[in-house]
């Protein structure tokens, strides 16, 4: 007897149901109507609502989380909203402070990995994008700064604790991004989508400092409760702003590498709307980097126009709207003065407050170097000092990358992550020289973005600022997404 049975279609063929399965009866169909209209979300229904009782965020947390992993199997696009955006308003809070052991970023990372992972597996035409760069890149700085120490701490008998051991294995997320922002990206367009989400949120981090620079009081309440941190609280006393990212620090560089992104896609913009609203993101990250007196950011910003402008193919077309530029913000400043005014006296009155020439943050930094750290690494030297900045330090901040390498992971780290640095700015130069149009503009950011860093690097930990340095790897996947098999 023939199992199943053919119907003839409204085109007169005939459809076969799938698996030559016989169709349910009346009665199995019922029951399979009443089980998946009813049954099966009374069930759902009741496991959210126990879920709710014992921790409504955790509820939240899993509602949000189906919904997203079921939209994202048919739209995957929707993966990189979700890790740009928990990176920028997730990345400032505290580890543990919203969720056990991990942040925010964190989980969101690690679930859009996880998702991606199902796509590939499901989908091998995903694995049409490789590069050679991310093997490399992973086996030096990760040997580096992340095995090497590791068994040099083991082996010294240094007992890590969880703590320690998810700062020194925290390069590994970088990597995720990366692997992520390569495989995902569907052509130019969603390049170009994932630029301008990247850009939006660079909006949101210089709104909200302004706000808070300003004086809003429920913005000074979230910060100060959601966004709590060593330096928030240092901050509250300088009158120095550190928006969602917890730092003045990590505030002025990411408001750096916004107006960078702005100002290398700038003429990668064709309509002149769009251009508009480029150069209205690059004005009011302007006005926030001034309003965080952040010197490595104003600096840096300058440094790295200069180096735009020199791999740029547009010389003709920017050179007017430089200066232009330069008189906007320069007229955007006599505005905003009467609102930026006491941030910036205070911050001038701080630095230069013993009548000298060379500002205190410098100053101090010295101290902090020879008094503090140097003696330690001397001590230690070839070897690292410690996984982390010991609570009973007088400091508990390097101010320095180049210091922090040398305490935490060693002349082996050091040099593992100066050789990632050499690698990665002869990759992305190569890069550079074979693309052309929009994806031209990524890799100049990235590779100008690189150079600035590794020149800030000397006063402050910039590749471990939050924002920043996530971005920096984000467009590093974005470059090698474009070039495919290289």
């Amino acid at each position: 007897m023939q199992q199943g049975y053919n119907r003839v279609n409204k085109f007169g063929g005939k459809m076969t149901w799938a698996w030559n399965a016989p169709r349910p009866g009346p009665k199995n169909l019922r029951r399979y109507t009443v089980l998946t209209n009813f049954i099966l979300p009374c069930l759902i229904g009741i496991m959210f609502g126990i879920l709710c009782l014992v921790s409504p965020l955790l509820a939240t947390v899993i509602g949000v989380g189906v919904v997203i992993f079921l939209t994202s199997l048919s739209k995957p696009a929707i993966l990189f909203y979700l890790v740009i955006s928990a990176t920028i308003l997730t990345s400032g809070i505290e580890r543990g402070r919203l969720f056990p052991l991990l942040s925010g970023n964190e989980i969101s990372l690690l679930a859009a990995v996880g998702i991606t992972l199902l796509i590939v597996l499901t989908n091998k035409r995903s694995l049409s994008v490789n590069t050679k760069y991310f093997t490399w890149a992973f086996i030096i700085l990760i040997g580096g700064t992340v095995f090497l120490p590791i068994v040099i701490y083991l082996e010294r008998g240094t007992q890590l604790t969880l703590n320690n051991a998810f700062k020194m294995v925290s390069p590994i997320q970088y990597f995720l991004l990366f692997w992520l922002f390569t495989i995902l990206p569907k052509g130019e367009a969603d390049r170009r989508k994932i630029f301008g989400f990247m850009l939006a949120f660079g909006v949101v981090v210089a709104v909200v400092g302004l706000l808070q620079g300003v004086g809003i009081g429920f913005i000074n309440r979230i910060l100060s409760t959601l966004y709590a941190s060593g330096h928030e609280s240092v901050a509250a006393r300088a009158g120095r702003i550190t928006s969602l990212l917890g730092s003045w620090n990590s505030l002025g560089i990411f408001m750096m590498t916004i107006i960078l992104m702005c100002w290398a896609v700038l003429f990668e913009v064709k309509q002149s709307n769009g251009r508009l609203l480029v150069m209205g993101v690059m004005g009011i990250s302007v006005l926030c980097l001034i309003a965080s007196g952040s010197y490595a950011g104003i600096i840096g910003t300058a440094v790295g126009l200069f180096i735009l402008q020199v791999l740029s193919k547009h010389k003709s077309r920017t050179t007017p709207y430089l200066i232009i530029g330069f008189f906007g913000v320069i007229i955007l400043v006599i505005v905003a003065y009467p609102f930026l005014r006491p941030l910036i006296e205070k911050r001038l009155s701080d630095q230069f407050q013993y009548g000298t020439w060379v500002p205190e943050t410098f100053s101090y930094r010295i101290k902090v170097w020879t008094e503090i750290f140097i003696p330690a690494i001397k001590q230690h030297f070839p070897w690292p000092v410690y996984p982390t900045v010991p609570s009973y330090y007088a400091w508990q901040f390097e101010e320095s990358q180049y210091i922090l390498l040398l305490f935490r992971t060693g002349l082996v780290g050091f040099i593992g992550y100066m050789t990632w640095i050499g690698f990665t700015i002869y990759w992305l130069i190569r890069r550079y020289q074979r693309s052309d149009g929009f994806d031209r503009g990524i890799a100049s950011i990235a590779l100008t973005l690189v150079i600035v860093l590794v020149i800030a690097g000397f006063t402050n930990e910039v590749f471990s600022f939050a924002g920043t340095i996530d971005y920096l790897w984000i467009m590093l996947g974005l470059v090698a997404n474009s070039m495919g098999k290289i």
